[in-house]
Order: structure tokens, then sequence, then C-alpha cells
């Protein structure tokens, strides 16, 4: 609500978007986390991250309505030939497998709201 009846919209905006960065990095046990619109432009966010090219290997292990992957799997694979892994947390906020939270297991990961 802040957003919306602060003094500045733009700069209310930034102060959130901060907030949220700091806050779901923290809980995620990550060092950063980036805001994006949706979780198609965090997925992109994610290829960009890891400096993903048209010729590179990448596992996009999908956890929905709260249902993990089988991590420990993908995470194998992915060692044994060298891939990056991007998770696809889109519907998994607190979500764990074994004991590890979905999204931070991989190399980076993309969530929606």
């Amino acid at each position: 609500m802040e957003v919306l009846t602060g003094d500045s919209i733009g700069d209310q905006r930034r102060i959130q978007s901060e907030q949220l960065s700091q806050e779901w990095a923290t809980f995620m046990g990550r060092k950063y986390c980036i805001p994006t619109n949706s979780g198609t432009a965090a997925l992109h966010m994610c290829v960009a991250a890891l400096d993903i090219g048209p010729s590179d290997g990448v596992i996009l292990p999908v956890h929905i309505h709260g249902m993990p992957t089988d991590v420990d799997a993908v995470l194998q694979i992915a060692d044994q030939h060298n891939l990056k892994v991007i998770e696809d947390g889109a519907q998994s906020h607190g979500s764990k497998y074994k004991g590890r939270l979905c999204g931070a297991m991989g190399d980076v990961a993309g969530f929606s709201m």
C-alpha cells in the first residue's frame, strides 16, 4: 500500500523492490535477487546471468504446484555433462526438497509472484 500512498510512486517502487530483493535473497540463502515483472523475465535473467549462448547446454527443472523435481538426479546429470542448472521455482515459493529450498540448489533460479 505504501507504493500507492507515498509521496513519490517511483521512489516507493524502488524502496519496495530493494526490500523484496534483500528479503528474498536472505530467505533463499543466496547472495543476489533481482526482482522482475514476470517468471519469464526471471528465467531470461537467469540465462543472461550464466552467459548461456546458442550452443550451451542447460537443464530447466520445474518445481510445480509446490512439488519439487528430483533435484539430486538433475544435479548429478549436470555435473556429469558440465551443464548449468536453472531452476524454475515459479510455483514453489518455500517448498523444500530433502530439506533444501527449491530454487536454492541449482546455479540460479527464477520465481514469479
